[in-house]
């Protein structure tokens, strides 16, 4: 897996929300699916799983809005920053603290997108039956597992 982004440090992080700061080249559209793994000494391993709700680019170093045409210039440096807000869905186990600031983010796939979309519970008496509610972005299954 690879890291898309960090916990940020700067704002706020609750067990039901935190900030990502997205890195590089790395890409973070609304509705995408994250996971980041926590710790605690009295707890263990904690899985938080999250759906992207906001994402936004500012220009650090900036003071006021006119200081963009300034930073275009090159007059004041500024530094670009891609943020992504994460609304927590699924905690596992079920411990509510909130992640450390600079835990990895990754994008949740295979058994993590399936937790995060909660697809053990959509199993009906018989099997594995699963309903099908949307198409991810690339137009395919969130998932190739599906059965009938």
């Amino acid at each position: 897996m690879k890291r898309i982004g960090v916990v940020l440090g700067r704002r706020e992080a609750t067990p039901l929300e935190f900030w990502v700061g997205v890195e590089g080249e790395g890409l973070l559209r609304l509705d995408d699916l994250v996971v980041v793994e926590g710790f605690h000494p009295q707890v263990g391993r904690v899985r938080y799983f999250g759906m992207v709700d906001h994402v936004a680019k500012v220009h650090e170093g900036e003071g006021f809005d006119t200081d963009t045409f300034l930073a275009v210039e090159g007059k004041i440096p500024v530094s670009l920053a891609y943020v992504a807000h994460v609304s927590v869905t699924r905690i596992l186990p079920e411990e509510f603290f909130p992640p450390d600031p600079g835990s990895p983010v990754y994008l949740a796939q295979g058994e993590d997108l399936e937790l995060a979309l909660y697809y053990e519970a959509m199993r009906n008496q018989r099997g594995s039956t699963k309903l099908p509610a949307a198409f991810k972005k690339t137009g395919r299954w969130p998932t190739s597992t599906w059965s009938s």
